[in-house]
């Protein structure tokens, strides 16, 4: 989770490492596949993922290595829109049709190398694709693909204002005061930023469930 200080929001974090490539399946397929679920598994634990997100960014690395979609699929997307962006592009707006999505692609792969610690499937390659076979215990994986999601949810009013009421149980508990202006700070930004979510998703504000 992170905070941007200007607009006090906050952003949960979802992030699909490695980006599962396949060796007979477009990147198309794979999207399809997926029907309404998101690719990418939230970090925080406070994110279903269920939702559909206020808003959201997506930063792609590597997803160029993938066949984009194959001449078969092309009838299902409109007209010379088989790029990575519009393949992606057209996947955000099916599943998140009423959330503005903010796209960022780069072409390279995540290399991993040594001490980064091999955790991966044995069905990953050493060029990170998902094969039918397994990989050997000499042969480590190289680099993989990798996508994150920033997202703006509702969700985040009930978190606010459950790390409001765990801060001050937290220091009742050790008798600890209240009142200093820090902490006093702290809590009413919480508890703002839990009244603005619930403002905007249409339910009553924080001060009416204190």
């Amino acid at each position: 989770m992170c905070k941007l200080s200007a607009n006090q929001q906050l952003l949960t974090i979802s992030c699909a490492f490695p980006f599962p490539r396949f060796e007979d399946r477009s990147l198309f397929a794979y999207l399809k596949s997926l029907e309404d679920r998101q690719p990418w598994t939230p970090l925080v634990p406070n994110a279903s993922n269920v939702k559909i997100p206020v808003v959201q960014h997506v930063v792609c690395k590597g997803l160029t290595s993938f066949q984009i979609v194959s001449e078969l699929e092309k009838r299902e997307l409109p007209y010379g829109c088989w790029k990575l962006e519009d393949v992606l592009r057209q996947y955000l707006g099916d599943v998140f049709p009423s959330c503005p999505n903010m796209l960022h692609s780069f072409d390279s792969l995540c290399h991993i190398e040594s001490p980064f610690p091999q955790l991966f499937s044995r069905k990953l390659n050493r060029d990170g694709i998902v094969t039918q076979s397994d990989r050997d215990d000499a042969t480590g994986v190289r680099h993989v693909a990798a996508a994150v999601a920033l997202q703006n949810s509702d969700e985040m009013a009930a978190y606010a204002n459950s790390l409001a009421d765990a801060i001050k149980y937290s220091l009742r508990a050790k008798d600890l005061c209240l009142e200093d202006d820090v902490v006093r700070e702290h809590l009413e930004t919480l508890v703002n930023i839990a009244s603005y979510y619930q403002s905007w998703s249409g339910s009553s504000s924080a001060s009416d469930s204190d």
